[in-house]
């Protein structure tokens, strides 16, 4: 694709300059008649250049979509772009790492950080999906999903090894607490996905939130992302600063799926909220005070090493 907009750059650009110049030689045929040196031509190309991006920059973003028409995208290239990090994990956990037990237990926290990363970004998709209901969004939330799956098996056979080294009473808890930390982000990940076919059934359905719902849904969401990302800090930096964050934001979300709820309810006798979409409104806030949960469970095993 970069070299069909190479071709596509040098091509209008010699169609505008061939319009160009025929006008330009008709007007000044004097001109047209000279030659050019070695040193004029490396000028002229130069401008040609410079001129033609000046030209076509402001169309930068057709000329990427016009390649994406010309050179399509097969199956394998769209498989290896979802696999990115898997593949990311999969080439730190080499076998040859287990010589060296310390260092194995150093990878297996990096890389269940990664994957943490990775699920936080894809429940954060999913939680502005709900706003947005951008279907491309959700197609992506689910096929991050299968990513977060496969990142759980391979982390937990890498862990299963690595917990059959000789370790310390220190380095069995924490290979422990990473065996509970995987299945915990995958948990989340879970409950990302379910928040991407709450995302579905609205779409399709054209189902709307009120406007307070959806100032509701957004406070909550704040909440519940800043619990998880605390706890992905506190694995990967051991920090008691990140376990304490983690407790206070947990507390909010409890408050607030408490209070959501009861708020919602009442709109609803009220008859201020459609009852289709009051339904998933509650299963929206269930779920995010369940990946809050698994947060706390993150941090709760940091607090315990620590």
């Amino acid at each position: 694709r970069a070299a069909v907009i190479h071709l596509l750059f040098n091509s209008l650009g010699a169609v505008i300059f061939a319009i160009g110049g025929f006008i330009f030689f008709s007007i000044y045929k004097n001109i047209a008649l000279g030659t050019m040196n070695a040193v004029e031509i490396s000028i002229f190309h130069t401008f040609f250049n410079i001129t033609n991006t000046a030209i076509l920059f402001p169309f930068s973003k057709q000329l990427v979509k016009l390649s994406g028409m010309i050179v399509k995208e097969d199956k394998e290239d769209e498989d290896k772009v979802e696999n990115t990090g898997l593949e990311l994990i999969m080439q730190h956990l080499d076998s040859r790492i287990l010589e060296s037990p310390a260092f194995a237990v150093e990878t297996a926290i990096h890389e269940v950080v990664h994957m943490g990363e990775f699920t936080l970004d894809n429940v954060k998709l999913a939680m502005d999906t709900l706003i947005s209901k951008n279907k491309e969004d959700v197609d992506k939330i689910f096929a991050n999903e299968k990513i977060i799956n496969k990142m759980q098996n391979s982390l937990t056979e890498y862990l299963i090894k690595v917990d059959n080294l000789s370790l310390n009473e220190e380095q069995k808890l924490l290979i422990s607490n990473l065996f509970y930390t995987v299945s915990d982000i995958e948990r989340a990940g879970d409950h990302a996905e379910n928040l991407a076919e709450n995302a579905t059934v609205l779409i399709e359905g054209n189902l709307k939130f009120s406007d307070m719902a959806i100032e509701e849904l957004k406070k909550m969401s704040d909440e519940v992302y800043n619990a998880l990302y605390n706890a992905i800090e506190a694995r990967k930096t051991g920090d008691l600063e990140f376990v304490r964050k983690v407790s206070k934001y947990e507390d909010n979300v409890d408050n607030l799926e408490a209070e959501l709820r009861e708020k919602h309810i009442s709109r609803l006798s009220k008859g201020e909220c459609v009852p289709e979409s009051g339904i998933y409104f509650l299963e929206i806030i269930s779920n995010l005070e369940r990946i809050a949960d698994h947060a706390t469970n993150i941090a709760g095993y940091i607090k315990k090493e620590i």
